[in-house]
């Protein structure tokens, strides 16, 4: 099925609903702020740092090896490919 071309009023139109959307969202989540307590506003403030302590401290020795492993196995790939490339055998860069 082909795709409408949009026009300029049809992107107009979108673009409005979009920010008509934002506002309402933005009016939205102050309410919600303004209804909340002093302690949710904090652990609120607070779930972002929190979360990423806890996915630091879900790191460990072997997923960071792993990485590491692989890594130098892409690394590896690439100088072959690149030896590959710059010597002899007619298809490569010289």
């Amino acid at each position: 099925m082909p795709r409408k071309r949009l026009n300029r009023r049809s992107v107009r139109q979108l673009t409005e609903q979009s920010y008509a959307w934002s506002r309402r969202h933005a009016e939205y989540l102050a309410s919600q702020r303004a209804a909340e307590t002093s302690e949710q506003s904090q652990a609120r403030r607070l779930q972002p740092a929190s979360y990423m302590a806890s996915q630091r401290d879900t790191k460990t020795v072997e997923a960071a090896e792993s990485r590491r492993r692989a890594v130098a196995e892409r690394a590896q790939q690439k100088r072959l490919i690149f030896t590959r490339n710059t010597s002899g055998g007619g298809g490569g860069i010289r």
